[in-house]
């Protein structure tokens, strides 16, 4: 689906609101009617807009540059998992020994 398109969606149901509002026939029913119809928009949006406005933007890089960019990515991501790593390798919480009562 079309961002244009949806866009379109959203504003036309947003002025079919303010129509019933300002006309006073915006009831109880209406409004859960609006409701529903919002909230089919919304999971609209999640579902078929929001994939083809989230990806990976194509560009053509030199392969030198390109390379460069991988080993810094693969640094920055090493890293991450060593520091990821050693916050839970070690014991921040200080125990104390298990003492049985018939000791």
């Amino acid at each position: 689906m079309s961002t244009r398109f949806y866009m379109f969606l959203w504003l036309a149901a947003i002025l079919a609101t303010t129509g019933f509002y300002l006309a006073g026939s915006l009831t109880l029913l209406v409004g859960v009617v609006f409701g529903f119809i919002f909230f089919g928009l919304t999971f609209m949006g999640m579902i078929s807009v929001l994939p083809t406005m989230v990806h990976a933007e194509v560009t053509t890089a030199h392969p030198v540059e390109k390379a460069a960019r991988a080993h810094t990515k693969r640094e920055q991501i090493a890293e991450e998992i060593r520091g990821f790593a050693a916050a839970w390798s070690e014991n921040g919480v200080e125990v104390r020994e298990v003492r049985a009562h018939w000791r």
